[in-house]
């Protein structure tokens, strides 16, 4: 059965029809079959393919650990670009918690999507709040934006994170000069 179902979703995916390789991918799954890792990164491509960001971040939730880097940094890089942005705080914790260090380049996209939006500086603030604690710091040109738009999302505690950001990173800089 998981041939025939592999074959399928292959073939969907090739045809542009990327609901339906994921609808096949789920029959699979929940079949209690054991699946062969790579079909996770398979419909993980298929998904992206066919801009399928929400269903593509449940198989990521899902099997971050069985899917390579590069697929990861592709997947987190189009949600933070196109995803849902109620959903980027979760996407950016879930992909950390697989074991993926978030480059900056992604927390970047996410800023500027939150800056676009300043009804969602909320959801800036818990970003900021989280990344200290999991030894993230918002790189200059991040922080540079954000000090730059401080008056669309109206908070003073962003400029206070933004601080306790720059103290961490001189504080990493100090102690990477002192291990070499």
């Amino acid at each position: 059965m998981q041939d025939l179902c592999v074959s399928l979703i292959n073939r969907l995916g090739k045809t542009g029809a990327h609901s339906e390789a994921f609808s096949v991918y789920g029959i699979l799954k929940y079949s209690k079959r054991t699946i062969n890792k790579a079909l996770h990164e398979k419909i993980l491509h298929i998904l992206l393919a066919g801009g399928l960001l929400k269903d593509a971040y449940v198989v990521v939730k899902d099997h971050a650990k069985l899917i390579s880097q590069p697929t990861i940094k592709k997947f987190a890089k189009s949600f933070m670009r196109k995803g849902n942005i109620n959903l980027v705080n979760d996407v950016i914790k879930s992909i950390h918690s697989s074991g993926y260090k978030i480059d900056q380049d992604i927390f970047h996209v996410a800023i500027s999507r939150y800056i676009e939006q300043p009804e969602k500086k909320d959801m800036l603030l818990h970003l900021l709040q989280w990344m200290p604690g999991q030894g993230y710091h918002v790189d200059s040109s991040a922080r540079d934006l954000i000090l730059k738009n401080t008056h669309l999302l109206g908070c003073h505690s962003i400029e206070e994170l933004l601080s306790k950001h720059y103290a961490l990173l001189k504080t990493n800089k100090s102690r990477e000069g002192r291990t070499r």
